[in-house]
């Protein structure tokens, strides 16, 4: 399976690519690295990246400057744009992209012209794009983490150019090929765009798996707990209360009138699971709910969240909400997506109950 990974600078095509070779088990290539080599070795020759013959020379650039960090600069990048404009310069770049995508197995390029030109016979194609804004305010923060002391409005103002340049080049422009799937990530966090992007290679590929949810059993208790202390451990600390539920399911959650359901995939196993806590007449949170990584790209937790809320309706719930951190920002989109509204009220009558709360959400459906 070859998949191309298409888009303008900043837009997330890279590290979509790198997410999607890893689930995928694909080797990846960042053929924009290769431009950026091309136009590093014509500074290191004192060449002009503005000149064909200089570009062209500067293609037999050695393998080991791919490793130069510098390549990563935001000059380099305007450095690529630049020489990638002379059409000797794509064809001598063009075998050895061609060679990559072609491997026994298959494989994940990213780039600007990958799924029009290089692998035009890629199976999956996707064009990842994004605001000028928002791409400027992305590689400001990765600048400024660099300690490179750029201002955001000459970052603006070198995207817009080299979006310029690389949909205007007579040769191989920046497009979307007809059939690829556009991803626009403004408003998308990592996590959510990865998860967009593996969703569309699985639709692709026709592989939809067949989930069912599982009702709370004590020999399912364990991955109650498991999955919710990894994902909340990788993001913040367990606080005392998430031990208490977590650790005794069937007395905090079952006894007192709640509910706890499982997603299970094929071949997965259980690959998520949500808690429904009582607490009070009518009354119930939302809690506890993580999927497994190995999930991304099956709609688990849309399709665990859906069964939940239709459980809290059997179970008399009138106010159902939850609590949750601004930092799960694709959970939030999901939860939003589903009819959760953010609540001041829910924030002030149950928000001191986690010390990492400070999102407050109450179902109102759809």
């Amino acid at each position: 399976m070859i998949i191309a990974v298409d888009g303008p600078t900043a837009s997330g095509k890279g590290t979509i690519a790198k997410a999607l070779a890893a689930h995928f088990g694909l080797p990846h290539l960042d053929t924009g690295m290769l431009y950026r080599a091309v136009g590093r070795q014509v500074q290191l020759s004192g060449g002009d990246p503005d000149n064909a013959d200089d570009a062209l020379a500067a293609c037999a650039f050695p393998d080991a400057l791919l490793d130069d960090e510098i390549l990563r600069s935001e000059e380099m990048g305007g450095f690529a744009s630049r020489v990638s404009v002379h059409p000797g310069v794509r064809k001598a770049l063009y075998e050895r992209q061609r060679a990559f995508a072609l491997q026994p197995g298959g494989a994940v390029l990213d780039g600007r012209d990958i799924g029009t030109v290089i692998a035009p016979d890629a199976q999956v194609k996707l064009f990842v794009t994004a605001s000028v804004a928002e791409r400027a305010r992305r590689r400001w923060l990765e600048m400024q983490a660099r300690g490179s002391d750029v201002a955001l409005v000459d970052i603006e103002r070198d995207i817009a150019a080299r979006d310029a340049r690389d949909i205007n080049r007579a040769d191989a422009p920046l497009m979307a090929a007809p059939d690829a799937l556009v991803l626009d990530t403004t408003f998308f966090g990592r996590e959510q765009a990865i998860e967009a992007a593996i969703e569309a290679v699985l639709t692709a590929r026709g592989e939809r798996p067949d989930l069912r949810i599982r009702p709370f059993d004590e020999t399912l208790a364990r991955h109650f707990h498991d999955i919710n202390a990894e994902w909340i451990e990788s993001m913040f600390r367990l606080e005392p209360t998430d031990r208490e539920v977590l650790e005794n399911p069937r007395e905090k959650i079952i006894v007192p009138g709640g509910d706890i359901l499982f997603v299970e995939a094929p071949g997965l196993g259980i690959v998520g699971t949500c808690a429904l806590q009582r607490t009070g007449p009518g009354a119930f949170e939302l809690t506890k709910m993580g999927v497994c990584e190995n999930a991304r790209g099956m709609k688990a937790g849309e399709f665990l969240l859906e069964a939940v809320i239709r459980r809290a309706k059997e179970l008399g719930a009138t106010r159902l909400y939850l609590l949750t951190n601004h930092k799960c920002a694709a959970a939030i989109h999901l939860y939003e997506k589903l009819g959760f509204v953010h609540d001041a009220g829910i924030m002030a009558d149950y928000g001191a109950r986690y010390e990492r709360c400070d999102v407050a959400m109450l179902y109102k459906g759809n």
